[in-house]
């Protein structure tokens, strides 16, 4: 099991509240990009696609910006029914 930084894009641009991301997951996965926020995670850097999170990984999500506006926090999982997310 691994932990995942990121930040989240829903069709493009950064969502500005956890429900946001939550509703996109649940209705739209593939609507959803997560992009990788650490180089030390020892992947390639690709974004990983909403509909796609790998099964052993949580992702760990900074909103609306990891980067430059640090106001909600979300773990997302990826379960039986489709990724969630769980905190």
């Amino acid at each position: 099991m691994g932990y995942i930084n990121v930040g989240a894009y829903i069709d493009g641009e950064r969502p500005k509240t956890k429900k946001a991301l939550t509703d996109a997951l649940a209705n739209n996965p593939g609507s959803v990009r997560f992009d990788r926020t650490s180089p030390l995670d020892g992947s390639d850097g690709k974004a990983i696609a909403g509909d796609a999170i790998p099964e052993t990984d949580t992702l760990t999500v900074t909103g609306p910006d990891p980067y430059t506006s640090r106001k909600w926090y979300a773990s997302v999982k990826r379960t039986p029914t489709g990724p969630k997310v769980i905190r």
